[in-house]
């Protein structure tokens, strides 16, 4: 049975009512993840609204792509949510399928490192590794554990560095590149959500299955960085490894499906893309994305994603992250497609009546992928 918003109740409120009309013994999963989607649902064109960094480098004809999926739990919801007694995991709280499933199914680990300087207290809550990221929670507290001064830690971490058992973390990545690194919005605005891959897909080094991690935090007001140690193991869960290696050609377009992974917290797919001899990749004009589908429509969103050019070629490797199927298909579907941008604006996409990027999609270079139960 479903609960409503009561007319103007606070968030917090709602929670705390809700579990007061549950009886004991209870798990809060459900209760606090429906008034999440209860508050989110309320945001105009939220489904299918994301944010696209592009990075271009022109380091011996590399390119970097990032791509980072917006959408957490908004402020006031998550900040609700962090009053309950008992409640810890940040990963509970983000709007990301797959981190809610480590935190429910309890894949991820909990170190629970913490580090003090004066009066405030880092901690990294939890970790998880499941082959294709490595996602961890930061949270800092202040010794009284209150935020009286206002101040958020997503804007006062400037930026981290990484070190893999002692060595620098982009000794992993591939010739002339670098292992891309993101942080998203975590349960409240003292925590964020820390997140890196690897580029073993891209001819880079895979991360070992374990290993201490070090990060390294560049945050206000400490002037030198707040060091962490945080023992990494690779989750022992079942995935999904496919190589298809399929080819297809349209246009000025030839798409190679490398690889396709499913864990139970990230979808990975792994592409390659090449441009006729002579025409040089640009983001703007001839850059592609990829929608991915199980057998009955269902789209998975995006959490993030990496690419490189590729020396003396013309095109684009890339691996895209997404969330994890609630259920394993029977077969996915890539659909290769542009974006549409601004005809005013350079740069800007174009954006229908519902607020969604235009794209024009690419039926002569869809992938099926046909899954093993």
């Amino acid at each position: 049975m479903k609960n409503h918003l009561h007319k103007k109740e606070e968030p917090i409120d709602q929670v705390i009512r809700m579990i007061r009309e549950k009886e004991a013994p209870i798990d809060l999963t459900d209760l606090v993840m429906e008034v999440i989607y209860q508050n989110k649902t309320n945001r105009r064109g939220r489904k299918k609204m994301w944010r696209k960094i592009t990075v271009s480098t022109a380091i011996a004809a590399s390119a970097v792509m990032v791509i980072v999926g917006s959408g957490f739990v908004s402020p006031t919801m998550a900040g609700s949510l962090q009053q309950i007694p008992g409640i810890k995991s940040i990963f509970a709280f983000v709007d990301d399928l797959g981190l809610r499933t480590a935190s429910e199914k309890k894949l991820a680990a909990t170190p629970n490192v913490s580090v003090v300087r004066g009066d405030t207290t880092f901690t990294v809550p939890e970790i998880i590794y499941d082959g294709t990221r490595v996602s961890l929670s930061l949270v800092r507290t202040t010794q009284d554990n209150s935020d009286e001064t206002g101040e958020k830690l997503n804007e006062d971490l400037s930026g981290y560095t990484l070190q893999i058992n002692g060595r620098d973390i982009h000794e992993f990545a591939p010739k002339y590149g670098e292992i891309p690194r993101f942080f998203h919005p975590g349960a409240s605005e003292n925590s964020v959500i820390l997140e890196f891959s690897d580029l073993r897909n891209q001819e880079g080094t895979p991360f070992p299955d374990s290993f201490i991690l070090t990060l390294n935090l560049e945050v206000k007001p400490f002037e030198d960085p707040v060091v962490i140690h945080i023992p990494v193991e690779k989750t022992k869960q079942d995935i999904v490894d496919i190589s298809p290696n399929e080819t297809k050609t349209h246009g000025i377009y030839t798409i190679t499906l490398e690889r396709v992974e499913l864990t139970p917290i990230t979808t990975n797919i792994t592409t390659h893309f090449v441009l006729p001899e002579g025409m040089r990749y640009d983001p703007l004009t001839n850059d592609l994305g990829y929608d991915v589908y199980d057998d009955e429509g269902n789209e998975l969103r995006i959490v993030s994603g990496n690419g490189r050019g590729q020396a003396n070629s013309s095109g684009m490797i890339s691996d895209l992250r997404l969330e994890p199927f609630t259920t394993l298909p029977s077969k996915i579907i890539i659909k290769p497609y542009q974006n549409i941008y601004s005809d005013t604006e350079k740069g800007n996409y174009k954006y229908d009546e519902e607020g969604n990027v235009m794209k024009t999609y690419f039926p002569e270079l869809e992938f099926e992928v046909e899954i093993e139960k």
